[in-house]
């Protein structure tokens, strides 16, 4: 899977590719949108827009079941 955080609070917006089980720390300080993608099926999408101020983590179990974490 590919997991892409926006750049609103800095970073780099780039889709990058995502292990299952893999853990990943961002570093932004306020609302960001987090969505991951299938590389090889592009209809299958998900993401969620989270204030990373209150929310300590997002998990993903599915393209309809992502969980944001306060």
């Amino acid at each position: 899977m590919h997991c892409f955080v926006s750049k609103y609070t800095g970073g780099d917006d780039s889709w990058f590719p995502m292990a299952a089980g893999r853990i990943e720390v961002w570093n932004r300080n306020g609302w960001e949108l987090v969505a991951f993608r299938n590389p090889n099926n592009n209809d299958q999408r998900g993401g969620v827009y989270v204030d990373f101020r209150t929310v300590r983590q997002v998990d993903f179990y599915d393209y309809g079941d992502i969980r944001v974490l306060h």
